[in-house]
């Protein structure tokens, strides 16, 4: 009988230790399931909070594009509109001149800062071959009638782009 309780504790002893390294192994799995599945959101966070960006400098794109257009169309190409501009490297940024009445787009010189955002337009002229637009601007082709017009968007290092032509369609 002694024998027999002896074995018992021996026994519950085992079981006992067995129980606490089953719960170790199942505290170290779920911490590890845990940890993967923080990790995985932090990455989705990063990830929409990138997309979100993306998606706010690319609408900045399309807007300066827009106001670039409506520029052209409320303004005389070589009295006060994109054919004056400089071409040589100098960068604009639309306005929206709420004081005129309808409101109108207006290119001022520099650059515009919206919160993490940095925006500008640059004009290039444009050369034509056989009514292609050349690649490369040409000085013999230069067309006085069509314009380059790139807006850029900068912000934490990163850098987008859209570029369009426009022509003297008056």
């Amino acid at each position: 009988m002694l024998q027999n309780l002896k074995n018992n504790k021996t026994n519950s002893s085992r079981e006992g230790g067995f129980l606490l390294l089953e719960l170790l192994i199942a505290i170290s799995v779920f911490g590890l399931a845990l940890s993967v599945l923080l990790y995985a959101g932090s990455i989705a966070l990063r990830f929409s909070n990138s997309l979100q960006k993306t998606s706010q400098a690319n609408a900045l794109l399309r807007e300066s594009i827009e106001a670039v257009r409506n520029f052209r169309d409320n303004t005389g190409w070589s009295e006060d509109g994109i054919g004056l501009l400089s071409t040589e490297g100098e960068d604009y940024y639309p306005y929206l001149n709420d004081v005129l009445n309808p409101p109108r787009w207006e290119l001022v010189a520099g650059t515009e800062t919206v919160g993490i955002f940095t925006r500008s337009v640059a004009v290039e002229k444009v050369s034509r071959t056989n009514d292609e637009i050349d690649e490369i601007y040409n000085s013999f082709g230069d067309d006085p009638d069509t314009r380059k017009i790139t807006a850029t968007v900068s912000w934490e290092g990163k850098t987008m782009e859209l570029s369009t032509y426009f022509t003297n369609w008056k």
